[in-house]
């Protein structure tokens, strides 16, 4: 992906892809987060609590643990951390009950894990939890001098949905 100047774009700086009405109206899975949640997110980012109903967490938070569908992490450029895991939990919002496979696009330099790699779904509103981690590959030094990477994860139900969330990778 290009930039507005033709260079290679940062990974910021494009979303998920176009949206199509006829197929979000039909999401398939959905990532829902409440209010206390973005409440929590604004502490382990900023550190500043908004409500007082809502206290700040004695122990830190990290901003990626908000239940949302892109994955944002920070990776040591060493390469010494064991990786970042994250937890996700989706609902399902089809018509009935539905399998999904997850398929993977590695950042450049990284490798990331989804497990489960199924979800199976009984009955509409039903919720499944699953974990990404994200850990430094080998080939991590061929990512050069960029301050981050990015990757993706597509629940697919072989049928109608395509649920995918960006990955992306801060390298610290």
């Amino acid at each position: 992906m290009v930039d507005d100047a033709g260079g290679l774009a940062e990974a910021m700086a494009f979303g998920t892809g176009h949206l199509r009405s006829s197929h979000a109206s039909r999401p398939g899975l959905i990532y829902e987060a409440s209010y206390a949640d973005y409440l929590l997110f604004i502490c382990a980012s900023a550190n500043v609590q908004i409500d007082p109903s809502v206290p700040c967490p004695q122990s830190p938070l990290s901003p990626s643990d908000l239940n949302h569908p892109s994955v944002s992490v920070t990776i040591s450029s060493n390469g010494s951390s064991n990786g970042v895991t994250t937890r996700r939990v989706v609902t399902n919002v089809g018509l009935g009950p539905a399998r999904y496979e997850v398929s993977v696009v590695d950042p450049l330099g990284f490798s990331v894990k989804v497990r489960p790699k199924i979800l199976r779904f009984k009955i509409p509103g039903e919720k499944k939890s699953f974990q990404v981690t994200v850990r430094a590959a080998k080939s991590m030094m061929d990512v050069g001098h960029v301050s981050a990477v990015s990757g993706s994860f597509t629940w697919l139900d072989g049928l109608h949905h395509n649920v995918r969330s960006p990955i992306i990778v801060n390298i610290a």
